[in-house]
């Protein structure tokens, strides 16, 4: 009798054991497949087009590189191509040019100008909410703008712009050349998207610290990201 119960003990404890071996066979198998179906995707790079505007409507393109920092904040870094960011106030200095050569030789003339720059800046993106499908946001971003100058005058139907100096006047440096300043700005957008990929909609106003006047550009851009 004293066997039958011991061969009952051992039975029961290898059955037991057998038991827990499975589970924790289970369990381990059980986390990293949860861990590769749900990973943590910090980063995001993405790119951009749209239009600009301040005196004249152009062209814009870029990228981002993203962090999350939370579920409700991205550390962005952004670099934009805008196309002419003149304002009315610089076109104001090459009119006032052409106005000088219509009158000292008698002669119908005009005067413009065009400003293409880069801009290089550094954002943080807040959510108004921290999970879903669709998630608006606001963002704020400073940086530096590199501006070129690109004047152009015509005297009697015929460009005179490499030619100014035959005709007294010299071109300064807000009409000419090449600057970098400061830029900041912000707006609002919307996210679209809960896996990898996601679109990206956005609504931004960048004001150019120029000598004398900013210039604030304001920017629609559509854009396309990864998440990784």
């Amino acid at each position: 009798m004293l066997a039958n119960l011991t061969f009952g003990l051992e039975t029961a404890l290898s059955k037991t054991l057998l038991a827990a071996v499975i589970v924790a066979a289970g369990l381990t198998y059980a986390r990293p497949a949860a861990a590769q179906t749900t990973p943590v995707q910090r980063w995001s790079l993405g790119v951009e087009g749209g239009a600009e505007a301040v005196e004249h409507v152009g062209g814009l393109g870029g990228a981002q590189l993203g962090i999350r920092l939370g579920s409700r904040f991205d550390l962005f870094g952004e670099a934009v191509y805008l196309q002419d960011i003149v304002s009315r106030r610089q076109i104001g200095a090459a009119d006032t040019i052409a106005a000088y050569l219509a009158e000292s030789q008698g002669q119908p003339a005009s005067g413009d100008l065009r400003i293409p720059a880069w801009t290089g800046s550094v954002g943080l993106r807040f959510f108004l909410k921290s999970h879903g499908a669709v998630r608006f946001y606001l963002t704020g971003q400073a940086g530096a703008a590199r501006a070129t100058f690109i004047p152009s005058f015509t005297l009697a139907g015929g460009d005179v712009t490499k030619t100014l100096p035959a005709y007294g006047v010299a071109a300064g440096s807000d009409l000419a050349g090449e600057t970098t300043k400061p830029v900041a700005g912000g707006g609002l957008g919307v996210m679209v998207g809960q896996g990898a990929w996601y679109f990206d909609t956005s609504i931004r106003v960048l004001s150019v610290q120029f000598d004398g006047q900013a210039s604030h550009v304001k920017t629609v851009a559509f854009g396309l990201g990864r998440r990784f």
